[in-house]
């Protein structure tokens, strides 16, 4: 019987690519760090970075194998699956992130169906004011791009290198008071902050209310 109080992430084995900002943020250029921190809207962040609205480009939406990470920050099964949602979030002529959502297959039902009709809509205008669902722990890392990134040849040769990035999971607001035998409808986004991020940044941090 599934216990809807368990924390997942005490499944997580220890990985050195991914810590706490309490052990990372340090490390972060300072240009990054505002985003780094922001626990609402990433979007509205960039936005008031470039000083332009920012753009939704969906690069993939599909049924993939969660990478080893997501897999264990969700607490995956090696059978389950996941549908991925691979975007690149652009202002100014910049792409300045390129970003994942991962939900498992058992999760996509009722309203968490939406997820899967995004489109160009911004994640956030469906994860928070219909799902209502709440960011757990925010993890950093500096590590290189997934080799499952839908990008182009261009980018790839300018991220050759690690880039810093976050993950972090988000809970729908009544999954931990649930049946004790239904598993928390949960997804993971993570957030690859390409190097035109740190050039363009303004160092100010900026306080948002919302998700990618």
């Amino acid at each position: 019987m599934f216990n809807a109080n368990f924390h997942y992430e005490s499944l997580i084995r220890p990985n050195a690519a991914w810590r706490s900002p309490r052990l990372m943020l340090h490390r972060v250029p300072a240009r990054l760090r505002g985003a780094m921190k922001v626990k609402g809207s990433l979007t509205k962040y960039i936005e008031a970075q470039s000083g332009d609205t920012m753009h939704v480009r969906v690069l993939s939406e599909a049924w993939e194998k969660p990478l080893e990470y997501e897999r264990h920050a969700l607490g995956l099964r090696i059978s389950d699956r996941v549908w991925v949602r691979q975007v690149m979030l652009s202002a100014s002529g910049v792409q300045w992130v390129y970003a994942r959502s991962v939900v498992p297959q058992y999760a996509l039902q009722g309203h968490w169906k939406q997820l899967m009709q995004l489109r160009q809509k911004p994640l956030g205008s469906v994860l928070f004011k219909r799902l209502k669902s709440d960011r757990g722990v925010i993890r950093i890392g500096h590590v290189p791009l997934p080799s499952t990134a839908l990008i182009s040849e261009h980018l790839q040769s300018l991220e050759s290198g690690r880039v810093w990035a976050r993950y972090s999971v988000f809970t729908q607001r009544d999954s931990a008071a649930s049946a004790s035998n239904r598993r928390p409808k949960r997804m993971l986004v993570s957030e690859y902050f390409l190097s035109s991020f740190n050039a363009h940044a303004d160092v100010h941090e900026v306080e948002a209310s919302n998700a990618h």
